[in-house]
């Protein structure tokens, strides 16, 4: 059922992303994204706060980049950037050797939270996407483009359904499904599956790894779960504690596709990069933890005036000016 949706589908794709696609082995040495030397600062006040700095990032075309780090330490805040939906600082972010200059469509961007229009069925937000990338497009077309994506995540039966009526692994199912039927030469997930449950964040995992083996697209993945960058990601780069965060040594993923998590399980490959990740971050927690003076507190200046206790805390009198009943 899934290869002929995706048959379906890839007859629908227009002539430019087909091209991109064929072109990718000759351009297997040119990166489809790029990050040179990009910082980013925000003003607080009278201060500046440098939330990255030196930032170099090469994916390329058909590569599935992790990147992995702590909460706060700048993840989507680079994510953002790779999108157009920041502007560095300083540096530069390139796509195909062009600036990206804002947001478009050839960048998918996937949020951590659902970002579902509450009054539009799965196929109205899907289709308002479609509506948004291919105007051009006779009204028939674009809405058997989107059924075509909803069939794909496996919400061909619930495509009448408002965001309300479905549970979270269907909402992020749907927000999939309107990323991927833009047609992005490089989907940006930003930790898409955070705040599901384990199980169904388990199944998400397989769909997203199974659909984006069939395109190939280049593909950014923000996670702060090891596990999950070993399963599906080629590359994993690390990102340092903040302020001034920046990204660590690559780790090659080298492990055969397709996987699956009982398989790593039982793979020493994988246990053995999974232990070097964790004792680099740990590491890296360890130098920020050193680094950051530690502040101290004057005590205050008072004594108790007797250390004596009352004697109704002895002998359970009651308290001073307690009446009997």
């Amino acid at each position: 059922m899934l290869m002929s949706v995706v048959t379906e589908v890839c007859a629908l794709v227009p002539e430019r992303v087909r091209d991109a696609q064929r072109g990718q082995s000759n351009e297997a040495c040119s990166p489809a994204l790029e990050c040179r030397r990009v910082a980013k600062r925000y003003r607080s006040g009278s201060q500046q706060v440098e939330v990255l700095r030196d930032i170099d990032l090469q994916i390329a075309p058909g590569e599935m980049v992790a990147v992995l780090g702590y909460s706060g330490t700048g993840k989507t805040t680079l994510a953002k950037l790779l999108a157009g939906l920041e502007s560095p600082t300083a540096g530069q972010v390139l796509m195909d050797g062009q600036p990206v200059r804002g947001a478009d469509l050839t960048r998918g961007y996937m949020f951590q939270n659902y970002s579902l229009l509450p009054w539009m069925t799965v196929l109205g937000n899907v289709q308002l996407a479609v509506d948004q990338a291919f105007p051009q497009w006779p009204k028939s077309r674009r809405r058997e483009h989107a059924l075509q994506y909803i069939e794909m995540v496996g919400l061909g039966h619930a495509y009448k359904r408002l965001p309300s009526e479905l549970s979270g692994g269907m909402r992020q199912r749907t927000s999939l499904a309107r990323t991927l039927s833009t047609l992005p030469r490089v989907l940006i997930l930003d930790e898409p599956l955070s705040a599901l449950d384990a199980l169904t964040r388990g199944v998400l995992q397989q769909e997203i790894l199974r659909i984006w083996s069939e395109f190939r697209q280049a593909c950014v993945l923000i996670t702060n779960d090891i596990d999950e960058a070993i399963l599906m990601a080629d590359r994993i780069v690390p990102l340092t504690i903040g302020p001034a965060a920046t990204l660590g040594p690559a780790f090659t993923v080298d492990i055969e596709r397709p996987r699956t998590a009982r398989e790593l399980n039982r793979n020493p490959q994988y246990k053995e990069l999974r232990n070097e990740i964790v004792a680099y971050l740990l590491q890296q927690r360890q130098r920020s933890q050193q680094s950051q003076p530690t502040a101290k507190l004057p005590r205050p200046d008072c004594r108790p005036q007797s250390l004596h206790p009352p004697s109704y805390a002895i002998f359970g009198s009651r308290w001073p000016g307690s009446q009997g009943s």
